[in-house]
């Protein structure tokens, strides 16, 4: 067994712990947490039992500037300290010095209350604003009533265990991001907010990061967005003219991490990074409802050097949804999402486990995910996209391998007649006969998907609808094993007009050049 330092900051670091596990570990292990302060003379021993049960586990209330040596037993072991010999030998160990601090600043130092009745925006946002460099922001033990809070560079924001940021439901008292801000002299403008792949104002979420570099969020606590079918989630999204808040929301952003905490009832889409580079998720949970909607887990649009690691989905909507924009974006900033890493992730619930599309003008290269556990969603992978997303919209090099699923109904789905948007079901988008390729007109290249094991499906094992005048290029399935439920019900495996349903199906596809199958067996029988 083998244990690996993924990220450290002053009060907060990250391990891995490789025992061959996904989520959960295969058995709970102790951790002896012992560190030296190098900013003590007397250098004296700080000693902490602790224990997990996840591949990926943050270590919290670490000190500044310490050394310390994190060593891994069984959780029966009498291991106390791991400065001393002691008849057990570890599993594993591993050694780091927390980086420096200059000061802590409290929120409740500036006013703020944590009663959930207060406002406390005024005085959480008046300690982010006078964070000096390399401080930390701590939001304490509460219930801290906001209208929405805004990050800024180098902000190191811990939310901690007992602490609770709550968004109010008064769409009045949230600020209002404008979709375009134009400059002055006309020569340009900006996007401040969008939807669904176009600029569209929308209401501030709970927390806004916008041109911010440097930011750490991190904690035990909880962010509450309050939504229900009282308030945002009735709201129709087809004729808003300000969108629902999201719970997370970064624009433009570089250096961005965030660590831990639970993200429940988001107005829509709980995570939404945009244009954003080197964003790092570890252990963040998501809990929103099985039937509420458009409550994505995580939207990645346009980000590039991504590590996602060690996060629980339970949701109404994807659980990971990969985007790049629709074409007027597309054309306007050339961004596309790339090189992207999922690992070690429970997906349960959602409507996909890790979804592309369907905005992805801007294309999507270079996405492996790995080591997960899909429980309970209506389809593994899902790739939505459609005539009109445009020529720059490419699909490349996305690699499934080493992933469980129990009872998601179509394990592997790709659609390229996907009905959304206003003229989803127009004959143009939904001709499956051969359209003119032209710069409206997606490509999907190369997609490989290796061992995975996928129990109790109902509706198919993959379908695959590309189409006719570009026919999906690539796609390669080496020991994958599908088993159907007992009590299968039939359904639609993908969302396009005159698709029949299905139940219990093997492999569907059509407009597709080259499927290669090596050990691919479905309900027992091996497909050539």
């Amino acid at each position: 067994m083998e244990t690996s330092l993924l990220y450290i900051s002053s009060r907060v670091a990250v391990i891995k712990i490789n025992d061959g596990s996904k989520y959960n570990t295969k058995q709970e292990y102790r951790l002896v947490v012992s560190g030296n302060e190098l900013s003590n003379t007397i250098s004296p021993i700080i000693n902490e039992i602790r224990t997990t049960d996840k591949v990926i586990t943050p270590l919290y209330n670490l000190k500044p500037n310490t050394e310390y040596t994190v060593c891994v037993y069984t959780y029966d072991s009498d291991a106390t300290c791991a400065n001393k010999s002691n008849s057990t030998a570890p599993l594993s160990v591993i050694a780091f010095r927390t980086k420096y601090e200059t000061e802590t600043l409290n929120v409740k130092s500036f006013g703020a209350f944590g009663d959930g009745v207060h406002d406390d925006t005024a005085a959480i946002s008046a300690a982010i604003m006078c964070a000096a460099k390399d401080s930390r922001v701590l939001i304490p033990e509460g219930k801290y009533f906001t209208h929405g809070l805004f990050l800024r560079s180098g902000l190191k924001l811990e939310i901690a265990r007992g602490a609770e940021i709550i968004l109010t439901t008064k769409a009045e008292d949230i600020p209002i991001l404008p979709a375009v801000t134009p400059y002055y002299d006309e020569s340009d403008d900006r996007i401040l907010s969008s939807w669904e792949g176009n600029p569209l104002s929308t209401r501030a979420a709970a927390l806004t990061a916008i041109g911010a570099d440097n930011v750490l969020i991190y904690g035990e606590g909880v962010i509450n967005g309050q939504a229900s079918y009282d308030n945002w989630w009735t709201f129709d999204k087809n004729h808003f003219t300000v969108g629902r808040p999201k719970l997370l929301y970064f624009l433009n952003c570089n250096c961005l991490t965030l660590i831990g905490l639970t993200l429940k009832d988001s107005p829509s889409w709980t995570i939404h990074p945009q244009n954003c580079d080197k964003l790092s998720i570890y252990c963040t949970e998501v809990q929103n409802p099985k039937d509420s909607p458009n409550t994505d887990g995580l939207d990645p649009e346009c980000v590039t050097n991504t590590k996602i690691m060690g996060m629980h989905f339970s949701l109404g909507d994807d659980c990971i949804a990969i985007k790049s924009s629709k074409i007027y974006l597309a054309n306007r900033y050339g961004k596309t999402t790339s090189d992207m890493i999922i690992s070690n992730c429970l997906m349960e619930y959602g409507h996909g486990a890790v979804t592309v599309g369907s905005e992805i003008a801007g294309g999507v290269f270079n996405v492996t995910v790995k080591d997960c556990i899909f429980h309970d969603t209506d389809r593994g992978l899902r790739i939505k996209t459609r005539r009109g997303r445009g020529e720059k919209s490419v699909i490349d090099a996305v690699s499934f391998e080493n992933i469980e699923m129990k009872h998601v109904l179509a394990p592997f789905t790709i659609n390229e007649f996907y009905f959304c948007d206003p003229d989803g079901h127009t004959p143009y988008v939904q001709d499956k006969n051969p359209a003119p390729v032209d710069y409206r007109t997606p490509t999907i290249k190369r997609l490989s998907f290796k061992n995975i094991d996928a129990v109790d499906a109902e509706y198919c094992a993959s379908y695959f609808l590309g189409l006719p005048e570009k026919p999906i290029e690539e796609v390669s399935m080496e020991n994958i094993t599908v088993t159907f439920a007992e009590n299968a019900k039939a359904g639609d495996a993908i969302m396009a007009d005159g698709i029949d349903k299905v139940c219990k199906a093997g492999i569907i596809a059509e407009n597709v050049k080259h499927i290669s199958k090596k050990n691919v067996v479905i309900d027992g029988k091996l497909v050539d």
